[in-house]
Protein backbone atom coordinates (compact mmCIF):
# COMPACT_ATOMS: atom_id res chain seq x y z
CA UNK A 1 0.00 0.00 0.00
CA UNK A 2 2.77 2.33 0.85
CA UNK A 3 4.48 1.56 -2.42
CA UNK A 4 1.28 2.26 -4.34
CA UNK A 5 0.81 5.59 -2.61
CA UNK A 6 4.37 6.54 -3.32
CA UNK A 7 3.91 5.71 -6.97
CA UNK A 8 0.75 7.76 -7.12
CA UNK A 9 2.46 10.71 -5.45
CA UNK A 10 5.39 10.46 -7.82
CA UNK A 11 3.05 10.34 -10.80
CA UNK A 12 1.10 13.34 -9.54
CA UNK A 13 4.32 15.25 -8.97
CA UNK A 14 5.49 14.42 -12.45
CA UNK A 15 2.19 15.61 -13.95
CA UNK A 16 2.34 18.87 -11.95
CA UNK A 17 5.85 19.55 -13.19
CA UNK A 18 4.83 18.79 -16.75
CA UNK A 19 1.73 20.96 -16.42
CA UNK A 20 3.80 23.76 -14.91
CA UNK A 21 6.31 23.44 -17.71
CA UNK A 22 3.60 23.50 -20.39
CA UNK A 23 1.85 26.56 -18.90
CA UNK A 24 4.98 28.73 -18.85
CA UNK A 25 5.11 31.32 -21.70
CA UNK A 26 7.11 30.31 -24.74
CA UNK A 27 10.15 32.44 -25.57
CA UNK A 28 9.98 33.90 -29.10
CA UNK A 29 13.08 34.61 -31.13
CA UNK A 30 13.93 38.19 -32.16
CA UNK A 31 16.05 38.89 -35.20
CA UNK A 32 17.76 42.18 -36.02
CA UNK A 33 19.29 43.96 -38.98
CA UNK A 34 20.88 47.24 -39.92
CA UNK A 35 18.19 49.87 -40.64
CA UNK A 36 17.69 50.03 -44.39
CA UNK A 37 17.52 53.17 -46.52
CA UNK A 38 13.86 52.44 -47.23
CA UNK A 39 13.10 52.27 -43.50
CA UNK A 40 14.96 55.56 -42.98
CA UNK A 41 12.99 57.15 -45.81
CA UNK A 42 16.17 57.84 -47.79
CA UNK A 43 15.74 55.17 -50.45
CA UNK A 44 16.59 56.99 -53.69
CA UNK A 45 14.69 54.48 -55.79
CA UNK A 46 11.58 54.96 -53.69
CA UNK A 47 11.99 58.74 -53.83
CA UNK A 48 12.47 58.58 -57.59
CA UNK A 49 9.31 56.49 -57.92
CA UNK A 50 7.42 59.04 -55.80
CA UNK A 51 8.69 61.94 -57.90
CA UNK A 52 7.74 60.12 -61.08
CA UNK A 53 4.29 59.45 -59.70
CA UNK A 54 3.91 63.12 -58.74
CA UNK A 55 5.02 64.19 -62.21
CA UNK A 56 2.55 61.83 -63.85
CA UNK A 57 -0.28 63.17 -61.70
CA UNK A 58 0.49 66.68 -63.03
CA UNK A 59 -0.25 68.59 -59.87
CA UNK A 60 1.05 71.99 -58.85
CA UNK A 61 1.49 72.69 -55.14
CA UNK A 62 0.86 76.27 -53.98
CA UNK A 63 0.57 77.15 -50.29
CA UNK A 64 0.28 73.44 -49.42
CA UNK A 65 -2.72 73.05 -51.74
CA UNK A 66 -2.59 70.85 -54.84
CA UNK A 67 -3.93 72.19 -58.14
CA UNK A 68 -4.63 69.97 -61.12
CA UNK A 69 -2.26 71.07 -63.89
CA UNK A 70 -3.90 71.28 -67.33
CA UNK A 71 -1.17 72.97 -69.36
CA UNK A 72 2.20 74.62 -68.85
CA UNK A 73 4.44 76.92 -70.87
CA UNK A 74 8.05 77.68 -69.97
CA UNK A 75 10.04 80.70 -71.09
CA UNK A 76 13.77 81.25 -70.86
CA UNK A 77 14.31 84.83 -69.71
CA UNK A 78 17.37 87.00 -70.04
CA UNK A 79 16.63 89.89 -67.70
CA UNK A 80 19.25 91.61 -65.54
CA UNK A 81 18.91 94.79 -63.49
CA UNK A 82 21.67 96.53 -61.52
CA UNK A 83 20.08 99.96 -61.16
CA UNK A 84 19.92 100.01 -57.35
CA UNK A 85 23.26 100.24 -55.47
CA UNK A 86 24.77 97.70 -57.90
CA UNK A 87 22.45 94.94 -56.69
CA UNK A 88 22.35 92.34 -59.44
CA UNK A 89 18.82 91.05 -60.03
CA UNK A 90 18.38 88.28 -62.60
CA UNK A 91 15.16 86.69 -63.86
CA UNK A 92 16.02 83.64 -65.95
CA UNK A 93 12.80 81.60 -66.06
CA UNK A 94 9.10 82.31 -66.45
CA UNK A 95 6.47 79.60 -66.09
CA UNK A 96 2.79 79.92 -66.98
CA UNK A 97 0.62 77.20 -65.43
CA UNK A 98 -3.01 76.61 -66.37
CA UNK A 99 -4.91 74.65 -63.71
CA UNK A 100 -8.42 73.31 -63.28
CA UNK A 101 -10.58 75.99 -61.68
CA UNK A 102 -10.17 75.83 -57.92
CA UNK A 103 -10.68 78.07 -54.91
CA UNK A 104 -7.60 79.99 -53.81
CA UNK A 105 -7.13 81.62 -50.40
CA UNK A 106 -5.17 84.85 -50.84
CA UNK A 107 -3.33 86.77 -48.16
CA UNK A 108 -5.29 90.04 -48.44
CA UNK A 109 -8.07 89.62 -51.01
CA UNK A 110 -10.02 86.74 -49.50
CA UNK A 111 -10.86 83.60 -51.44
CA UNK A 112 -11.57 83.40 -55.16
CA UNK A 113 -11.38 80.89 -58.00
CA UNK A 114 -8.18 80.71 -60.03
CA UNK A 115 -7.42 79.14 -63.39
CA UNK A 116 -3.66 79.46 -63.33
CA UNK A 117 -0.43 80.71 -61.82
CA UNK A 118 2.55 82.73 -63.00
CA UNK A 119 5.93 81.70 -61.57
CA UNK A 120 9.17 83.66 -61.93
CA UNK A 121 12.63 82.39 -61.04
CA UNK A 122 14.88 85.14 -59.68
CA UNK A 123 18.37 85.47 -58.21
CA UNK A 124 19.87 88.45 -56.40
CA UNK A 125 23.47 89.36 -55.53
CA UNK A 126 23.93 92.61 -53.55
CA UNK A 127 27.11 94.61 -53.01
CA UNK A 128 26.00 95.48 -49.47
CA UNK A 129 23.65 93.99 -46.88
CA UNK A 130 20.08 94.53 -48.04
CA UNK A 131 16.46 93.59 -47.37
CA UNK A 132 14.79 92.28 -50.50
CA UNK A 133 11.09 91.35 -50.83
CA UNK A 134 9.97 90.09 -54.27
CA UNK A 135 7.91 87.27 -52.68
CA UNK A 136 5.70 90.04 -51.25
CA UNK A 137 5.37 91.73 -54.61
CA UNK A 138 2.55 92.43 -57.05
CA UNK A 139 2.11 91.28 -60.65
CA UNK A 140 0.06 93.04 -63.31
CA UNK A 141 -0.72 91.09 -66.48
CA UNK A 142 -1.32 92.41 -69.99
CA UNK A 143 -5.09 91.78 -69.63
CA UNK A 144 -5.33 94.08 -66.60
CA UNK A 145 -5.39 91.47 -63.84
CA UNK A 146 -3.44 92.52 -60.74
CA UNK A 147 -2.49 89.93 -58.13
CA UNK A 148 -0.31 89.72 -55.03
CA UNK A 149 2.33 87.01 -54.65
CA UNK A 150 1.16 83.78 -53.04
CA UNK A 151 3.69 84.16 -50.22
CA UNK A 152 4.51 80.44 -50.07
CA UNK A 153 8.15 81.10 -50.97
CA UNK A 154 10.47 82.56 -48.34
CA UNK A 155 13.93 82.61 -49.86
CA UNK A 156 14.24 86.41 -49.81
CA UNK A 157 14.42 88.90 -46.92
CA UNK A 158 17.81 89.72 -45.42
CA UNK A 159 20.59 89.10 -47.94
CA UNK A 160 24.24 89.66 -47.03
CA UNK A 161 26.81 91.48 -49.14
CA UNK A 162 28.17 89.38 -52.04
CA UNK A 163 25.85 86.47 -51.22
CA UNK A 164 23.60 85.07 -53.95
CA UNK A 165 20.10 83.87 -53.16
CA UNK A 166 17.55 82.58 -55.61
CA UNK A 167 14.06 81.15 -55.70
CA UNK A 168 10.61 81.23 -57.24
CA UNK A 169 7.89 83.86 -56.94
CA UNK A 170 4.32 82.74 -57.64
CA UNK A 171 1.21 84.76 -58.51
CA UNK A 172 -2.38 83.55 -59.06
CA UNK A 173 -4.28 84.13 -62.29
CA UNK A 174 -8.07 84.38 -62.11
CA UNK A 175 -8.80 84.14 -65.82
CA UNK A 176 -6.61 82.00 -68.09
CA UNK A 177 -8.16 80.27 -71.09
CA UNK A 178 -4.79 79.44 -72.63
CA UNK A 179 -1.18 79.54 -71.40
CA UNK A 180 -0.37 81.89 -74.29
CA UNK A 181 -2.95 84.48 -73.19
CA UNK A 182 -0.39 86.26 -71.03
CA UNK A 183 2.09 88.24 -73.10
CA UNK A 184 3.57 90.58 -70.49
CA UNK A 185 4.08 90.63 -66.73
CA UNK A 186 4.75 93.78 -64.74
CA UNK A 187 6.44 93.03 -61.42
CA UNK A 188 6.51 95.48 -58.49
CA UNK A 189 8.22 94.95 -55.13
CA UNK A 190 10.35 96.78 -52.57
CA UNK A 191 13.86 96.59 -51.15
CA UNK A 192 15.91 98.60 -48.66
CA UNK A 193 19.07 98.69 -46.58
CA UNK A 194 19.76 99.83 -43.03
CA UNK A 195 21.36 103.23 -42.55
CA UNK A 196 21.62 105.98 -39.93
CA UNK A 197 21.62 108.62 -42.64
CA UNK A 198 18.03 109.84 -42.86
CA UNK A 199 18.88 111.83 -45.98
CA UNK A 200 19.99 108.75 -47.89
CA UNK A 201 17.34 108.57 -50.60
CA UNK A 202 18.85 105.38 -52.01
CA UNK A 203 18.08 103.41 -48.85
CA UNK A 204 14.63 102.49 -50.19
CA UNK A 205 13.92 101.05 -53.61
CA UNK A 206 10.65 100.45 -55.43
CA UNK A 207 11.29 97.94 -58.20
CA UNK A 208 9.02 98.18 -61.24
CA UNK A 209 10.00 95.66 -63.93
CA UNK A 210 8.18 94.46 -67.05
CA UNK A 211 8.76 91.13 -68.77
CA UNK A 212 7.59 90.62 -72.37
CA UNK A 213 6.79 86.99 -73.16
CA UNK A 214 7.59 86.00 -76.73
Amino acid sequence: MFLLSSSLLAACGSEQKESSSNSSPKTQQVSGHKTTAQEKGTDKKAQSKHKKSSANSKQLEINYDDYQLKDQKDYTADFTDESWVDTKVVIDKVEIDQVAAQEYDSANDGTFDVNGFVRLHMSVTPTRDINFYPTQGTAIYNDGQQQEATGNESWDGEIAKDATKDGWISFPVKELNNVTDLTSIRLKFTADYDTDNYEDDAAYQDYDLTLDLK
